[in-house]
């Protein structure tokens, strides 16, 4: 099980360093026996099909050290932060399996193209709670951050943020059956 979790995480990491941007990324949350796990979503262009998009779960178990806002949104970026290990752990393989084969490892991207920067322009979706809505704020403010750090344009950053429409109606059918 492990391996095959460190392979689709990978894989995932992969797919999404291939990308120019993240188009969408959906984040969500729910918890069980008070452990709050989240889930990192990422709608990108396919790379395999040009003009289609398609979903990657870059992570669907991550759990920051408390429930806050802010430590999820730091647990975000770690997620980032292993998939960029794993893809370069995963070039060492490749140079070692095959020393003489340069052109296997131009297939595999490094890890510093998997950045939260890829969220520059992207559309950040949860539900409309308080706290969802903090941490997209705060997820923005990491954004910002790689940015500037990695000497981008700051205006690159494009504030989107949206309320995930098939929460909505939970939200409204649960207050209009209270009512």
């Amino acid at each position: 099980r492990t391996v095959a979790v460190w392979c689709t995480k990978t894989i995932a990491a992969y797919e999404v360093a291939m990308s120019d941007a993240i188009i969408q990324a959906f984040f969500g949350g729910t918890s069980r026996r008070q452990i709050e796990f989240n889930n990192f979503v990422a709608k990108i262009e396919d790379i395999y099909r040009p003009g289609q998009t398609r979903k990657i779960t870059l992570d669907g178990c991550i759990i920051a050290e408390d429930g806050s806002a802010e430590a999820t949104a730091r647990a975000f970026k770690a997620c980032f932060k292993q998939g960029s290990k794993n893809l370069d752990y995963l070039r060492e393989v490749f140079a070692e399996l095959y020393p003489t084969d340069a052109d296997i490892l131009a297939t595999i991207p490094t890890g510093d193209k998997l950045s939260l920067a890829k969220l520059s322009g992207a559309f950040k979706t949860t539900d409309g709670c308080s706290a969802a809505v903090k941490l997209r704020h705060d997820l923005e403010d990491l954004v910002r951050k790689e940015v500037a750090d990695l000497g981008l344009p700051a205006d690159t950053v494009k504030l989107r943020m949206a309320d995930c429409w098939r929460h909505m109606p939970n939200v409204w059918f649960e207050n209009i059956n209270k009512e």
